[in-house]
């Protein structure tokens, strides 16, 4: 039913270190790969925005097999406008001339998740049949320099997936999705000051207490599955891999990009998109910002 054609991928411009982090923030040497695992992030410039990001990934995708898209989608918790959506600033940058039905999503972590369960919707009432999802978030513009607690865990990024209604595809056989009431503040960015603020112990409490469970009951009759998860971090990741079924195979890249919030699931799937196209059973799961959890089981 639904085809992942082809993913591009369009990253902040400044590579960032965790040595700069430390040296400005007074962390010890090595202390930041200790604590969360990654190595590196990157960080876009003065000129990036999220919408140019997007726009970059988009006009990265081969443009023979553009001119039928009738849907884009986009992702994001950063946007420099309120509105229009960020899918109608990559349409007047694109070259498709047809009618093109634009949708924007207020989401972050979940998003990627939450945009393909739209698409197959659509592709299963024939309201579509080749689909564009955009992610796309510059966090580290929006967190105060001085943030010891989550300066280091996020990089700037956009992604943008193809996807073809096609019956070599694959069909939603699974998914969930929950929010947990009275967590909103614990990531939130508030207009007032425009800065993004997380209250790690929570978020964590509730990646270990809703989505681990969430996962295992999701995976309880599926074998072989690979899974791509939202790439929160060293600690959620290793208690996630710790609680999944030995024959399933779980992929991470957070220690060489940090947290892409939105882009986290679709740069994953990017770095191992042979793997995941020619895999029966795919399990994406997007965590985060709600506090709420998406996940979708795809197979063959």
């Amino acid at each position: 039913m639904i085809l992942f054609k082809e993913i591009k991928i369009s990253l902040g411009s400044n590579l960032e270190l965790n040595s700069q982090i430390e040296e400005r923030l007074g962390w010890k040497p090595g202390q930041i790969l200790e604590k969360t695992g990654i190595k590196q992030r990157f960080i876009s410039s003065k000129d990036e925005t999220s919408e140019t990001l997007a726009i970059k990934a988009f006009s990265n995708l081969d443009e023979n097999l553009m001119h039928d898209v009738d849907t884009i989608i986009s992702v994001t918790n950063t946007p420099s406008h309120l509105f229009p959506t960020i899918s109608n600033f990559v349409l007047t940058n694109s070259a498709i001339e047809n009618n093109v039905h634009c949708l924007g999503i207020n989401a972050g972590c979940t998003g990627y998740v939450d945009g393909l369960r739209i698409v197959y919707s659509l592709f299963k009432s024939d309201q579509s049949k080749k689909a564009v999802i955009i992610t796309t978030d510059t966090y580290s513009k929006y967190i105060a320099d001085d943030d010891r607690s989550i300066r280091s865990l996020f990089s700037d990024g956009a992604t943008a997936t193809l996807l073809e209604k096609n019956n070599e595809g694959f069909k939603l056989k699974n998914s969930i999705f929950s929010s947990k009431k009275n967590t909103e503040g614990a990531l939130i960015r508030n207009l007032k000051d425009g800065i993004i603020r997380m209250n790690g112990p929570k978020v964590l409490q509730f990646a270990l207490n809703k989505v681990r469970p969430e996962i295992k009951e999701l995976l309880r009759e599926t074998k072989n599955c690979n899974i791509f998860p939202h790439q929160a971090g060293k600690i959620v990741l290793d208690a996630l891999k710790n609680n999944i079924p030995s024959d399933s195979n779980m992929f991470t890249n957070y220690n060489e990009v940090g947290n892409l919030v939105s882009s986290s699931i679709p740069k994953l799937i990017y770095d191992n998109f042979e793997i995941f196209n020619l895999s029966d059973t795919n399990l994406l799961s997007g965590f985060g910002v709600g506090l709420s959890h998406s996940s979708v089981l795809l197979t063959k």
